[in-house]
């Protein structure tokens, strides 16, 4: 199974596709082009709001930027006490 693809990585990705740079993307959404960096490199995750305006400003919806495959759940399975 392939590893999902990251936040940032569909970010990167849907904004080249959208032709635009992390300048115009940032001043698009009222931000600075290194939060949209930072993004991009997983060194941070959006705020619901930017997340929002980032989807609408890309044309997509916030579920576009989702992993396809859920992540394992880590907590353990069994019958309910």
């Amino acid at each position: 199974m392939t590893e999902p693809a990251s936040y940032g990585a569909k970010l990167r990705q849907f904004r080249e596709d959208a032709g635009l740079t992390q300048e115009q993307l940032a001043a698009a959404i009222g931000a600075t082009w290194m939060t949209i960096h930072r993004y991009e490199t997983d060194q941070r995750l959006p705020r619901w709001d930017d997340v929002l305006r980032i989807a609408t400003e890309l044309g997509k919806t916030p579920n576009d930027f989702m992993p396809l495959d859920p992540p394992d759940d880590p907590r353990p399975r069994g019958k309910l006490q």
